[in-house]
């Protein structure tokens, strides 16, 4: 199941760039967390990146394959001199934090393809609520599909877990050092 593995790879991922980095796990066990308090909890903690893992899957078994999503809405200003003067939007705070996104995204991509993925790795920006509301460069990892067999055996193997895990951490140590070298 996905919770399963996601659990497992996250887990992978926490101890890998645990060497380097502050981690924290939204979900550490086999419950469930809804998707604002994950990005709450990132929020709270003034985390410098959010990184939410899943698996793909598909009616049809054929169906495979990779991509790393970062959140793209269209920007505008509001019209504040109507009587709409509600609180601080913070599905739309994520748009200050797109480009940062896109770049994270697409050097998770490059890692994932020259490693695990062995393929392609598309890079969307969709209009995610889950990412939406980050206060820091947000991505959506979806690492394969579950309902591919050949995917699915994969999963079946720690080895590739944590070559999964490898890769993903290796594409956010590369980000954050291009961050740092831009300062």
């Amino acid at each position: 199941m996905e919770k399963d593995v996601t659990l497992l790879l996250a887990k992978a991922l926490a101890d890998r760039l645990g060497e380097d980095f502050t981690v924290f796990l939204t979900r550490t066990g086999d419950y469930s967390v809804d998707l604002s308090s994950r990005v709450s909890m990132a929020n709270a903690r003034k985390a410098a990146l959010f990184v939410s893992l899943h698996t793909g899957g598909s009616r049809r078994s054929a169906v495979d394959g990779w991509s790393v999503y970062h959140d793209l809405r269209k920007t505008g200003i509001r019209d504040l001199s109507h009587a709409d003067r509600s609180p601080f939007e913070w599905n739309r705070i994520q748009q200050r934090h797109i480009a940062d996104a896109a770049d994270l995204a697409a050097t998770i991509a490059r890692h994932l393809e020259a490693g695990a993925a062995g393929d392609a790795v598309d890079v969307m920006g969709a209009p995610l609520p889950l990412l939406s509301g980050a206060n820091m460069p947000a991505v959506l990892v979806e690492a394969g599909h579950l309902t591919h067999p050949p995917s699915a055996s994969k999963y079946g193997r720690e080895e590739f877990i944590r070559t999964v895990a490898g890769d993903i951490a290796a594409g956010i140590a590369a980000f954050l050092k291009e961050k740092d070298n831009n300062r």
